[in-house]
């Protein structure tokens, strides 16, 4: 079993004696904690980590310990961003990942509870060391293949549900600054997130983007050119009303130790929408969203799957691309692209739809469509 070295970098000396702890406990890890005298440019220039813990709030030296100077001075070194379960910590965590953390751990907001979170931190810290160890850099098993001579379905997509982890977050950015606010569909996301941090995130989006994204709620209604983000600590179900279409939330059982879970949405909407269901698989360590999107190909509905050469988090994006349920590959850049295809498009809507800088195309039902920037 290969040995995978771990820094850990964090003001908090508490903090650092708890992640050692837990890191200490698995097995083949070697773990360096950053002491407040040494210079961390010395420590990772003169030894080699595969990954670092990096606590947001790091501050005793600036210059040296900010996320984008680390990534600019070391760009191949892999960075975990911790923060507090809190808005702020939120807010820190969504724009490490922004940045380029790879994934972030969330501690207790209360300082005392630390010596509490042994059993969270161990299950958040052991996927993250087993996929260092996955990781080599011959083994991209999709590469760059974008599947050739993809057909576009005749089968407007109605519906559209996207399951994202941590470094989906920088693609969902992507996809809702491009896409334009007339989409002929809701979006529904389920983000593998805390409660708080959800709703951090769909405030977020919101300010980026041309369409309307909200935090679900029990009993939100899904029109066409809305996004909502499921809420943290929650399972989302779609599901059929008089006047439409609806969000039901629950405190359902985990799937895959997830919840909210990527397979319980994307099954209520196969069901409901069948060949109308448009399903998004952005990234994920395991095997929540699998069982989703094959109920979606069963039902008739479209896979897209982003191309994860270079994510970190791309197991589950793997496995459906070995599983051939995917019918289209693309960048990030290109997922925006694909979506309008699959939904068309609608009046502009009043946020602030914009076609300035875009191209345009036509597609075989005569529907205009807009080409990525």
């Amino acid at each position: 079993m290969d040995t995978v070295k771990v820094l850990i970098i964090d003001d908090d000396i508490l903090g650092r004696r708890v992640f050692c702890n837990v890191l200490q406990r698995i097995e083949a890890v070697e773990v360096r904690v950053l002491c407040e005298s040494e210079d961390p440019h010395a420590i990772l220039s003169n030894e080699e980590f595969d990954i670092v813990l990096l606590g947001v709030n790091s501050n005793r030296n600036p210059e040296n310990l900010d996320l984008g100077t680390i990534k600019r001075s070391y760009p191949g070194l892999r960075v975990v961003s911790m923060d507090e379960r809190t808005k702020k910590g939120a807010v820190s965590i969504i724009h490490a990942i922004e940045q380029g953390a790879v994934d972030f751990i969330t501690k207790p907001a209360k300082h005392n509870s630390l010596l509490l979170a042994n059993s969270h931190f161990e299950k958040r810290l052991k996927p993250i060391i087993e996929n260092v160890r996955r990781m080599k850099p011959d083994t991209n098993k999709i590469h760059s293949i974008i599947r050739p001579n993809i057909k576009l379905s005749r089968q407007r997509a109605r519906m559209v549900v996207i399951g994202s982890s941590s470094e989906g977050i920088r693609t969902l950015a992507t996809i809702f600054k491009k896409l334009p606010g007339n989409v002929a569909a809701p979006i529904l996301v389920v983000q593998h997130f805390p409660k708080i941090f959800t709703r951090v995130l769909a405030e977020r989006f919101d300010e980026i983007s041309e369409l309307q994204i909200t935090e679900a709620y029990d009993g939100a209604q899904l029109e066409p050119a809305t996004a909502w983000i499921v809420p943290g600590g929650m399972h989302a179900e779609v599901v059929r009303e008089d006047a439409g279409y609806s969000v039901r939330l629950h405190r359902g059982p985990r799937e895959n130790e997830m919840r909210p879970s990527i397979d319980v949405t994307f099954r209520s909407v196969a069901r409901l929408f069948r060949e109308h269901a448009l399903g998004v698989i952005l990234d994920g360590y395991g095997l929540d969203g699998f069982a989703g999107v094959q109920s979606i190909k069963e039902f008739g509905g479209q896979i897209l799957l982003q191309q994860p050469d270079h994510l970190f988090t791309k197991q589950l994006a793997e496995k459906i691309f070995e599983a051939g349920l995917a019918d289209q590959v693309c960048t990030k850049e290109y997922l925006s692209w694909e979506i309008m295809k699959r939904t068309r498009l609608s009046h502009p809507k009043e946020k602030g739809f914009s076609a300035a800088g875009s191209h345009t195309a036509i597609l075989e039902d005569n529907t205009t469509i807009l080409s990525p920037k």
